[in-house]
């Protein structure tokens, strides 16, 4: 399928593992794992046609809709994986891309409830403010798979790069404070202390690998202590907890924000922070881009700061740092990122 070969759905793909089985194929490689064991059942065309066209067809109200392809997209061993069902309709020509998310935990439920709760809330595609989540398809439940549509466009890396830098970063912002102010229910909060915990567990980790660091390592750990003692723990608003550039993507101006697992209540300044770093960690990783974004990450923080008048520029500054704390343990981890 053309559509499965995107440079989007690629560039999305950062699992360690990757496989792309092609169902015609009889060498395609089968993927086993004993947490996920309906994996290869999943990837098999003629069983996801039994289990997931009628569902499909019943959203989209069209019975010609038919599964073309089933592609491996991500998987992390043990935990979770991402399959892409192509689907066409012969008569239209029509196109249309359904990832399915498996999770070994049994979450899938909980997870399309949640996606569904805020396309219900306003993030659907004809939202007026032209910022939205993929519409959300349904649940194969005897996999524990959700499924949710594939939205095909300008990632959030792109958008910031381009010429419309300030207009994207309004936009992010704008993302940032709609899903604070949407009201979906949600039974789990993160606050600075919980941010502090992770910061306590995985800092030191990277002593493994870099024990000559491990007073710069500690001064550190001391100084995100003293942050977090003046970051208030009351703020119990909406937050996407792992928002940065790849988690959005851009279709003709509409801004469509992905990657709601982590979803729970805290500050929004937490997201904003966090989505800044990013861009101020690839700053210092790719000295070629330095300027561009940095500039970014400083758009987008005055973009907040103006949408938000009530919140602390210093807080906002906190996060920043407790976040690119966190990325000198990534930087130890993820192919790419020392």
């Amino acid at each position: 399928s053309e559509l499965l070969e995107t440079a989007q759905l690629t560039r999305r793909s950062k699992s360690s593992q990757r496989t792309t089985p092609s169902q015609s194929d009889p060498c395609a490689p089968l993927v086993e794992d004993e947490k996920l064991p309906h994996l290869p059942e999943a990837l098999d065309v003629e069983a996801a046609r039994a289990m997931l066209e009628e569902v499909v067809q019943d959203v989209y109200q069209n019975a010609r809709l038919k599964l073309a392809s089933a592609r491996l997209i991500r998987h992390k061993p043990g935990r979770r994986c991402l399959i892409a069902y192509a689907f066409a309709d012969a008569a239209s020509k029509a196109r249309l891309c359904v990832l399915g998310k498996i999770d070994a935990k049994g979450r899938h439920r909980r997870r399309f409830r949640l996606q569904h709760d805020l396309w219900s809330s306003g993030f659907d595609d004809r939202s007026a403010d032209q910022i939205s989540t993929p519409r959300p398809v349904g649940l194969a439940d005897p996999w524990n798979m959700w499924l949710q549509e594939f939205v095909p466009g300008m990632d959030g890396w792109q958008a910031l790069a381009g010429p419309q830098q300030q207009y994207y970063a309004r936009r992010i912002s704008r993302a940032v404070d709609k899903l604070s102010q949407s009201g979906i229910p949600i039974g789990r909060s993160h606050g600075p202390a919980d941010e502090l915990q992770i910061l306590e567990e995985k800092l030191p980790l990277t002593l493994e690998k870099h024990p000559r660091l491990r007073a710069r390592i500690e001064r550190i750990l001391a100084g995100c202590r003293r942050l977090v003692a003046n970051l208030s723990e009351s703020v119990q608003l909406a937050i996407h907890r792992d928002f940065y550039p790849d988690q959005g993507v851009v279709k003709q101006k509409r801004v469509y924000v992905l990657g709601h697992d982590l979803v729970c209540l805290g500050d929004p300044l937490l997201d904003v922070g966090n989505f800044c770093a990013h861009l101020i960690e690839r700053s210092i990783r790719e000295p070629g881009g330095s300027a561009v974004w940095r500039s970014a990450a400083e758009q987008v923080r005055q973009a907040f700061l103006v949408q938000r008048s009530d919140c602390e520029a210093g807080a906002l500054e906190s996060y920043v740092t407790l976040s690119l704390a966190r990325h000198i343990y990534l930087s130890t981890r993820i192919p790419g990122r020392q």
